[in-house]
């Protein structure tokens, strides 16, 4: 369900800040043949501990946007932002566009996979 979901909604969230990177390389068995791990994992950057948000970084959050399938759509946007934060701001209301672009395109494609056959009940023609 979590793929339903994250078709039919849209977040997009815009940091600005500094953080510390530590990269290792994941042991695959051989010492030859060692993978590297993500440079950054977002799933554990920013995560919850005790019911709150936890950042790990001196972040600042510029904008998030959410956007249900309706297009219901909420942004916050922080108060007080300097030259470079707005060029960010800029950044992050395109972004959203070209999301919202994509999601539809996908949306589009995947279409004629679900067509009905017939009249639904109650269906307006």
């Amino acid at each position: 369900m979590s793929f339903i979901s994250d078709l039919i909604t849209l977040d997009v969230i815009t940091v600005t800040g500094d953080m510390t990177i530590i990269t290792k390389k994941k042991d695959s068995g051989d010492s030859s043949n060692k993978k590297p791990d993500f440079i950054i994992d977002f799933k554990q950057l920013f995560g919850r501990e005790g019911g709150k948000t936890t950042i790990n970084g001196n972040l600042r959050v510029i904008a998030a946007t959410h956007v249900e399938v309706d297009k219901d759509t909420l942004t916050f946007v922080a108060s007080d932002l300097n030259e470079n934060e707005r060029e960010l701001l800029d950044m992050h209301l395109k972004t959203v566009a070209a999301a919202g672009e994509a999601r539809a395109n996908i949306v589009a494609r995947l279409k004629p996979l679900f067509k009905r056959e017939g009249k639904l009940p109650g269906a307006i023609e």
